[in-house]
């Protein structure tokens, strides 16, 4: 975990030499001097409890203030996820040996980024995911801040404080716009029963009358192709990305089991394979999206992952690296990553809660896994997802309007950009069958674009 903080996030090469004992010596290679002390609590506890739920942090964590040349946000004081007070009554303390810091940093980002917590608790709601509200972020009432990049801060104030001729990567924001592809049509191909079944979950579900309608409606026009089907908004999401200088990624199911959770199309059908070609030829990406089942039956990962890429190829979408992310973001702490690490994926883009936008790993950069059950790193990486659509508009989730919602993920985009990192955005295409829906998504990627390059061109 030290290489990632200190490498992968902050680009400072670090040499890690391991010893038994109850804290973290950081010490600058050139010779003796000052010295940064790191506690360690959860490494030492988890060691003999190792996914225990008894190893978990309890609330009310305790908070710690931050140095006074050190501002993170209006907010002045840190939640310690793991760490112990010290003898002067306070978690951070600088003498002329150093400073000594009671906050695990190391600790606490390794439990938040490798999703420890969900692998030690059995809450899990009945799509077997781990609900945001049994999470110590949402306890804690941090879920809208990246924790982690708070406590690099932290980290990173620290070292140049004892070492001041270090230097850090610079980093550039990035804006990510993904969609999961699981009706690509609302009536085109599927059966008139299907149809009525999302009209009705629209006027339950959704409590939303004017979708349903357009819905029921749609099975009287006459089939002229997916083109004409008000669900298919595939040439207008990829024009809003290149008029953005976007480059969307579009997530795939590899077949369907002909059912209302895995959509009503298959690889094979002609549309989609010229919707996946179409997608290439404008300078999009392709990505994979793992099926209902294959959650919870991860052999069936190699299939389904394998079919997609051999579609794509004989398209002419070639690519050289592939992500994508779980469909119901129905993801396992123990299986999920290493299955896609097994089959080559580059990286996942699953973790962001269902039921509320944050930051479910604590941060907004990429960063490589870890796999909790064999205790080894993988290759894989993980860009955590911020915001759904579903998650803001949904009458099950958070039920917001277009206002609330606008309000909610330029909040997190600002968190995002302070750390100059990245934000991930899910919108299905169906979402936009009401045109207003369209009309909110241009305005909010616009926004988005302006704050973050104001931003950048700000820092250099």
């Amino acid at each position: 975990m030290l290489t990632v903080l200190f490498w992968d996030f902050l680009g400072v090469p670090i040499n890690v030499i391991v010893e038994e004992r109850l804290d973290t010596i950081i010490e600058d290679s050139d010779g003796p001097g000052r010295s940064l002390v790191l506690a360690d609590t959860f490494f030492s506890r988890a060691a003999a409890e190792w996914l225990a739920p008894s190893s978990l942090p309890v609330a009310p964590l305790a908070t710690f203030n931050l140095p006074p040349d050190l501002r993170l946000s209006r907010n002045d004081r840190l939640e310690v996820v793991f760490g112990r007070e010290l003898r002067c009554g306070g978690f951070v303390r600088e003498d002329e040996a150093g400073i000594e810091l009671g906050v695990d940093v190391v600790g606490s980002a390794f439990f938040m980024l490798s999703r420890y917590e969900e692998a030690a608790s059995l809450v899990r709601d009945k799509f077997g995911r781990f609900p945001a509200a049994a999470s110590i972020a949402s306890k804690g009432s941090f879920l809208d801040r990246p924790l982690v990049n708070e406590y690099l801060e932290v980290l990173w104030h620290c070292a140049e404080r004892l070492w001041p001729r270090l230097t850090r990567r610079r980093r550039s924001s990035r804006l990510f716009l993904t969609h999961d592809v699981d009706l690509p049509c609302c009536r085109y191909r599927v059966p008139a029963l299907a149809v009525l079944r999302h009209a009705m979950g629209d006027v339950v579900h959704r409590r939303d009358l004017l979708t349903a309608r357009k819905r029921a409606r749609s099975l009287l026009a006459r089939e002229n192709g997916p083109y004409d089907d008000p669900c298919y908004t595939f040439p207008m999401l990829m024009a809003l990305s290149e008029r953005h200088g976007l480059r969307s990624t579009f997530n795939f199911l590899s077949d369907s089991q002909g059912n209302n959770q895995d959509g009503f199309y298959g690889l094979d059908d002609s549309y989609i394979q010229r919707l996946i070609a179409d997608i290439a030829r404008r300078g999009h990406e392709i990505g994979y999206h793992a099926s209902s089942t294959a959650a919870t039956r991860p052999a069936l990962i190699e299939t389904e992952f394998s079919r997609l890429r051999e579609v794509a190829v004989r398209v002419g979408a070639l690519q050289d690296e592939w992500g994508g992310r779980y469909h119901y973001l129905r993801w396992s702490p123990l299986e999920s990553w290493a299955a896609w690490d097994r089959v080559g994926l580059t990286y996942d883009s699953t973790l962001g809660y269902p039921e509320a936008a944050g930051f479910r790993t604590g941060c907004c950069y990429e960063y490589p896994v870890y796999d909790l059950l064999n205790r080894r790193p993988l290759r894989l990486r993980e860009r955590s997802l911020a915001v759904m659509d579903v998650t803001l508009f949904s009458h099950v989730y958070q039920s917001f309007g277009f206002t609330q919602a606008r309000d909610e993920v330029v909040k997190l985009a600002k968190q995002c950009w302070r750390f100059d990192g990245d934000l991930v955005l899910l919108w299905h295409n169906d979402t936009l069958i009401r045109p207003e829906h369209g009309r909110f998504l241009s305005d909010l990627i616009e926004e988005l674009r302006m704050l973050q390059n104001s931003r950048q061109r700000y820092d250099h």
